[in-house]
């Protein structure tokens, strides 16, 4: 009798990888009020000449607000490199 060998089947997985980062919301590009959903300008502290797009469902946002994002990063064809955030918070600046 012969045994039958059975082959690991490729899985296919996925990376992504998360960033935490800090900032100031430069602007508020879009905000649905109905849903949260917003789009934002925000200037990393580790980064203050740069820019990020922040893709994120919160009922409030401002321009001048600090905030924490943890996130991961997306490429949209159209308008590039975007995060899309797993947690926001608001943070007393300080």
């Amino acid at each position: 009798m012969q045994k039958e060998m059975m082959r690991p089947q490729a899985e296919n997985h996925t990376a992504v990888i998360t960033e935490i980062f800090k900032g100031i919301v430069d602007r508020v590009t879009y905000h649905n009020p109905d849903n949260g959903w917003s789009i934002l300008r925000v200037m990393p502290f580790n980064n203050p000449q740069g820019q990020e797009t922040v893709i994120v469902h919160q009922t409030k946002v401002f321009a001048g607000a600090t905030m924490e994002v943890q996130s991961s990063y997306t490429v949209h064809p159209e308008h590039g490199r975007q995060f899309q955030a797993t947690v926001a918070k608001e943070k007393k600046a300080g």
